[in-house]
């Protein structure tokens, strides 16, 4: 992304270009006016416009893309289930009450069976996705579409395994965040979003404490809004530093956020978000992690071949 100082939209009447913060959301949109008061709000923000050059697009077909709703193919019973039981582990896990593993176990182990049953079926990474509360469909969404591409990774069945539930433990640190700040019905401030970012390690030590399990999977939480290429949180490292089921986790996670529906704001078309994650590519994400995604995102894409040596 590119920085935009706010003293460059000053004497402007309406942008031509949507308005983003640090995190890719959109703040202001193109085409609406810049009005006294907006200019006043955004010259407290840290704000970024995407780069439309030089980028690798895939070829999205947009006319599925426009769709208004994909039938899932996970079973509405198995969904029923899983919002049910992620419902209860986490309002256990914000109430203090213990939760236990086996609980975790139970609700990945639908997941992997419902991936593993559609997986030859899917022409649209949507169908893995089911829709209801973001707060719970968020985490069985995260988990599904992780595990989806930890399949297409040629992942073991341990490995497998451990992605998904990495993957659906991965915002269980939200729910140690106070509850003004995680049901807050609009955009967060400054402040607000430093909070918020103490997700990770709450995650991170919520899960080291109440599971015995491995550090791998238990790092899912802490790793997951790091970018691949540094300048993620909460420590900045890159690469291969970052935990490798965490990787995967990061770009389904920015998938699911973007194109779901929240309090606040409506979700972005599929082959929008497609356009917005492809532009981050360099920044963010491992690229054959990401490149097995788009696959998944968009049966057409076909991943440019390296240039011979």
């Amino acid at each position: 992304m590119e920085r935009i100082l706010p003293l460059e939209l000053v004497g402007t009447e309406k942008l031509d270009y949507d308005l983003l913060d640090e995190k890719g959301d959109l703040i202001f949109p193109k085409g609406e006016f810049l009005t006294a008061s907006v200019l006043i709000k955004l010259s407290y923000l840290k704000l970024y416009k995407h780069e439309f050059v030089s980028i690798e697009m895939p070829d999205i077909k947009i006319g599925l893309s426009e769709q208004k709703s994909i039938e899932s193919l996970i079973k509405q019973s198995a969904g029923s289930e899983l919002l049910i039981d992620t419902r209860n582990i986490l309002q256990k896990a914000y109430d203090n009450v213990p939760v236990k593993l086996e609980e975790c176990v139970k609700s990945t182990k639908i997941i992997i069976d419902e991936v593993s049953a559609a997986f030859k079926n899917i022409y649209c990474i949507d169908q893995l996705r089911i829709y209801d509360e973001y707060t719970y469909s968020h985490n069985i969404n995260v988990a599904s579409l992780s595990t989806a591409v930890g399949m297409m990774l040629n992942l073991d069945e341990k490995e497998i395994k451990e992605l998904a539930l990495g993957a659906f433990l991965h915002d269980i640190g939200k729910m140690k965040i106070p509850k003004e700040v995680l049901n807050k019905p609009d955009k967060l401030d400054n402040k607000e979003r430093e909070i918020m970012r103490r997700h990770t390690s709450a995650g991170y030590r919520y899960i080291k404490e109440n599971f015995e399990i491995a550090d791998r999977i238990a790092r899912v939480a802490l790793d997951h809004h790091e970018k691949f290429a540094g300048k993620g949180y909460p420590n900045g490292i890159n690469g291969v530093l970052i935990n490798k089921y965490a990787q995967i986790v990061n770009i389904v996670d920015i998938y699911d956020a973007l194109a779901s529906d929240r309090v606040y704001k409506k979700g972005i078309p599929r082959a929008k978000v497609l356009e917005i994650m492809t532009n981050e590519l360099k920044n963010d994400f491992n690229r054959n992690f990401f490149e097995k995604f788009l696959i998944l995102a968009n049966p057409d894409y076909e991943p440019e071949e390296a240039p011979e040596s």
